[in-house]
């Protein structure tokens, strides 16, 4: 469908349109959790349902039954069997697949009217894998009914782990073991999930969480996360000058032409104190779509853990807001680099700009393209 017969929606029936699109996926959710309880349930034998039953028990004690079936190895296969065996079970895979339909069809109508779900944009701006996104629903699932914190509690056999965790996702989206395999990948550092900080995971129980920042972005309302609206903020709109209007068109092509899946490297513009470094940033950034925000690395936390949780809630927020961050470098001394601005650099994952009197030496990792600007 081209944009000229593109249907019409006002942002009333988008919010409509996208929250009974995220419904559906937690809909879909809960069939799969279902279905996964049956599977358990058929499992566990009748002595360790009664114990199940008897939360003062919970825990307290270990049975024969429960040791001899975990020694029994869960199978993919074993499992995809009683999917296909069990009548119940069936049911609710033919109701996985016409959920699967319905929100194909749902997707397809909003991204149609020229309004994609807030799920669907979460996962073309952030490159998500099918079981990435899944695993947003899954933690978002919690935090939008309280009722899956007890689902989820259940089918780990834990009462205290009331949030989803890596096993609980890939038991529940994974059909085999090549799949469950790949998809651990997903919850490395460098993988999207916990690069752009969309979902954390707890060190000690493993739990896997998400910020409201994020419920609420699926909900269709973006904000900018207010811990990093403290290290932000607006570069002022400035008269362009005519020296610039050449480079800037010259920066915007060759950022549009070298774009990879609609992402940038860095830009670095260098030049003499009033040579409208921050000024031409502002003008590249209206040029490309963005909001362009000086960031002041003398704000980040030390060095360690801490910031590096800031770094990747910056990413974010970058991608979800659409933000080019302003650096101000000063002017770059390789003898004495500054720490925070380098890693700045190195770690963003998004387009930057960075500002500076003379040109940033280069770093294979930095990614930054340079222009010079006169006065």
């Amino acid at each position: 469908m081209t944009a000229a017969t593109r249907v019409s929606m006002s942002e009333s029936d988008w919010q409509h349109a996208n929250a009974e699109y995220l419904d559906r996926h937690l809909e879909r959710l809960r069939l799969l959790l279902e279905r996964r309880t049956l599977w358990l349930r058929s499992r566990w034998s009748a002595g360790e349902r009664e114990q199940r039953g008897l939360d003062a028990l919970d825990g307290m004690a270990i049975r024969d039954e429960t040791i001899d079936r975990l020694f029994n190895a869960e199978s993919f296969e074993d499992e995809a069997g009683f999917y296909g065996s069990d009548a119940t079970a069936r049911a609710l895979g033919e109701s996985l697949e016409a959920a699967a339909r319905e929100l194909a069809q749902r997707s397809g109508d909003l991204a149609a009217a020229g309004k994609p779900a807030a799920l669907d944009v979460l996962r073309t701006v952030f490159n998500l894998s099918p079981f990435e996104r899944d695993v947003v629903v899954l933690c978002a699932g919690a935090g939008i009914d309280p009722s899956f914190t007890r689902i989820f509690a259940y089918l780990q056999d834990d009462a205290t782990l009331r949030h989803a965790t890596a096993p609980l996702a890939l038991s529940l989206f994974c059909r085999d073991r090549g799949q469950a395999l790949a998809a651990r990948r997903s919850f490395a550092p460098d993988g999207p999930l916990s690069r752009y900080s969309l979902v954390t995971r707890d060190a000690l129980s493993q739990a896997l969480r998400i910020d409201e920042r994020v419920i609420d972005y699926l909900h269709g309302f973006n904000r900018l996360d207010e811990r990093i609206g403290e290290l932000l903020r607006p570069v002022p709109p400035s008269p362009e000058a005519s020296c610039h209007v050449a480079l800037a068109t010259q920066l915007e092509e060759w950022l549009r032409n070298k774009s990879s899946h609609g992402r940038w490297h860095g830009i670095n513009l260098f030049g003499p104190s009033g040579s409208g470094r921050r000024a031409m940033a502002r003008t590249l950034c209206d040029r490309l779509g963005l909001h362009a925000y000086q960031l002041d690395p003398s704000r980040l936390p030390p060095p360690g853990r801490e910031r590096q949780d800031w770094l990747r809630l910056l990413a974010r927020e970058a991608v979800l807001s659409q933000i080019a961050p302003y650096i101000d470098a000063g002017e770059p001394d390789p003898e004495r680099e500054p720490a925070a601005v380098y890693e700045l650099l190195e770690r963003m994952p998004v387009f930057f700009i960075v500002g500076s009197r003379s040109r940033v030496p280069d770093r294979k990792s930095t990614r930054l393209n340079s222009s010079h600007l006169g006065i």
